[in-house]
Order: structure tokens, then C-alpha cells, then sequence
């Protein structure tokens, strides 16, 4: 897990659960399900109502009220438009396209689609890639109630994403921690956490040049950043939580992500050894 930290603020807490880019397809079919369920009357019975989880239910629901005016105590926050500068960062260098919103009919849901950049088309998230579905909330959140000051949480950011992408996720958090936001995420994506690694290097460097950085700049001073590993070999069952050290030559580098690609690498060139005993074999003389 990696935690981006600023000075704390009063402010929100915005949680983006693992399986967003599920409920991006399907949040107008969930919400207007269990709305006709609930309020159906008369003889007929129906099976207990299911329930979600509660952060999936509070997200479910910024979803459905993401049409409503932006609360008057938001509005005095003046970052929004810098967080809408990210948003279009992440569309331009991610998603080749923009995130959209088609206002519905008072007390309807909202459509969210997908403009792929050129085009004039809308393509419905139901029918967009899961990188596409994957984002969208994000972008969403950026452009309308994420502000200076708040908490951003993330389950697994990498989900759906190409490793080029994951770089630009990983830029994209970095700038949301540079406009005063907290991130917290969790990942097991060795190419997010080697991205996070070089912002946290030209961080460093840009404290010792003392050079200006551009608004859009991603750099991250390694105090700002903190990372710990859940290890789940605890002999009593439960895991042990430690910090992983940043250090400048091997970046964040969990001790056991080496341990899988050493393991790798072996069983790699066991079978590539092997391979090549079997066609010297085939061609030695009988």
C-alpha cells in the first residue's frame, strides 16, 4: 500500500472501490433494480432484498447524484479547476478521449459515455474497454467533487490497465498529491510502484536544483510519500505490516516481487536448457 500525504484539512473522503470499473457499466441497471424492488407493494413477494457493501453503496450513489449542483461549501475551494486540468491530463495520456456526461430527465440517472479523441461518436461505458470503465469515475470525481484537501482512496489503480497506462495513473496521483489531495492506494503492480519510485527520484533531484517545475509537473519529494507492505505469512494467520524504505538505486522494490521474477527467470532457463539438451540429442549420432 502507498500512501501520498499532505497537511490534513477538513475535508471529504472519496473511495474508489476494486470493482468500479464493473459498477461504471451497470450502476443505472443496479440503482434502478433496487429502487422497483423496494418499492413494490400489493401480494407479491419477492426475495430478501441483497445489499452491497457500504463504500460500493456510497459510490453507487455519487454516481446517481453526479448530475446534482456541486454543494455551495465545495464551491469556495478554488482548486477544482486545476483538479479538471488532471482530469483532462489523464484522458489526453490514457485514454485517447474524453469522459462525458448526458444530463438525464429530473429524478432520472445520469449516462456517462466515452468520445474517442477525432471522432464525433459516443460510445455508453456499458460498451467501452474496462480501461476506458476503469477511469471514467476518476476523471469524473476530478471534474466535480474532489478538492484541495480531501482523501482520495483507491483500490488497486492498475486494474485494467496497460503498463504504459499504469505510468500515467501513477503521474496522475502524483499530481493530485502536488494540488493538496491525499491518495491512498493499495497495488500489486511492480510498474506503478517503478513509476512512483522515478517521481519520488526527480522529486529529490528537484529540491537539490531548486529548478521551477511546471504546473503539471508530477515530481514527488520522497517525504511526501510513505509504503508499507502487508505480508501475509504471520504464523498466527494475520499479516505483518512494514515500511518499505525508498531508496535512490533500487526505488521501492518489495523484497518478494524479487523473489517471483528470480523464480521465474530460473524456471525460464531450466526449460530453455532443456530444450536445447533434447535437439543436441536428436542430432548426436546413434
Amino acid at each position: 500500500m502507498i500512501s501520498y500525504s499532505m497537511p490534513e484539512v477538513q475535508a471529504d473522503v472519496h473511495y474508489f472501490p476494486a470493482d468500479r470499473s464493473g459498477i461504471m457499466h451497470s450502476h443505472r441497471v443496479i440503482a434502478s433494480s433496487l429502487v422497483a424492488r423496494s418499492t413494490r407493494g400489493g401480494l407479491e413477494r419477492f426475495p430478501e432484498l441483497p445489499t452491497l457493501p457500504g463504500v460500493v453503496a456510497d459510490f453507487i450513489q455519487r454516481l446517481i447524484h453526479h448530475d446534482e449542483p456541486m454543494p455551495r461549501y465545495r464551491r469556495r475551494h478554488p482548486p477544482e479547476e486545476y483538479m479538471g486540468n488532471i482530469a483532462d491530463l489523464l484522458e489526453k495520456e490514457t485514454l485517447d478521449g474524453q469522459i462525458r456526461t448526458i444530463r438525464g430527465k429530473a429524478g432520472g440517472y445520469p449516462e456517462f459515455v466515452y468520445c474517442p479523441e477525432g471522432t464525433e461518436g459516443e460510445v455508453r461505458l456499458s460498451r467501452a474497454s474496462s480501461m476506458v470503465s476503469e477511469l471514467a469515475s476518476l476523471v469524473l470525481f476530478m471534474r466535480s467533487v474532489i478538492g484541495r484537501g480531501d482523501t482520495v482512496i483507491i483500490e488497486e489503480p492498475e486494474a485494467h490497465l496497460h503498463p504504459a497506462a499504469q505510468t500515467a495513473m501513477a503521474k496522475a496521483m502524483a499530481r493530485l498529491v502536488r494540488a493538496g489531495v491525499r491518495v491512498v492506494i493499495t497495488t500489486h503492480s511492480n510498474w506503478l510502484l517503478q513509476e512512483i519510485g522515478n517521481l519520488m527520484r526527480e522529486g529529490e533531484l528537484s529540491d537539490r536544483t531548486g529548478e521551477s517545475e511546471p504546473e503539471t509537473a508530477s515530481a514527488l519529494p520522497p517525504g511526501d510519500v510513505g509504503i508499507w507492505l502487508f505480508d501475509g505469512s504471520d504464523s498466527a494467520g494475520g499479516s505483518t505490516v512494514r515500511e518499505i524504505p525508498f531508496n535512490r538505486i533500487d526505488g521501492i522494490e518489495p523484497a518478494d516481487y524479487d523473489v517471483v521474477a528470480e523464480r521465474l527467470y530460473n524456471r525460464s532457463a531450466d526449460l530453455q536448457n532443456r530444450f536445447e539438451e533434447e535437439v543436441a540429442g536428436r542430432r548426436a549420432p546413434g
